[in-house]
């Protein structure tokens, strides 16, 4: 009887122990994770929400070269290299019927006679580019 006290105790005491250490490494991520959020806030919530554009990250491939972020608004998301532009350009031209005129800094000038459309890029996360359309009559 008495043996069988001992090692009880002792095997509470290993449980007590376990809920310690797990409650440690716990503490230790939520905290980690909150100071990752701090210092680099700028940069995750560069753009609002960074769900949709993490999601859109995955879908790239070398077949893949562009995505469209959101259904109702003309914003794509590229990788970084002007190798994987040439896809989304094409895209561009082809569904407003447009024609590729010039680049004035980040922003593309595209025109047709009805239309001028610019396409506004920026840096995301450093490997990606945000293309945003903007269209003129």
């Amino acid at each position: 009887m008495k043996t069988m006290l001992i090692s009880s105790i002792w095997y509470r005491g290993n449980i007590k122990l376990m809920n310690k250490k797990v409650l440690i490494a716990i503490s230790c991520f939520l905290v980690l994770a909150i100071a990752i959020l701090v210092f680099y806030r700028g940069t995750i919530f560069q753009r609002g929400n960074p769900l949709p554009y993490i999601s859109k990250m995955f879908t790239l491939s070398d077949s893949n070269q562009y995505s469209k972020v959101f259904d109702d608004k003309d914003i794509y998301l590229t990788r970084s290299g002007s190798s994987n532009y040439d896809d989304l350009i094409t895209h561009i031209e082809s569904t407003w019927k447009v024609t590729f005129i010039e680049q004035m800094g980040s922003t593309l000038m595209f025109k047709s006679e009805d239309i001028n459309i610019f396409a506004s890029t920026e840096v995301y996360w450093s490997k990606y580019i945000v293309w945003e359309l903007t269209f003129q009559q």
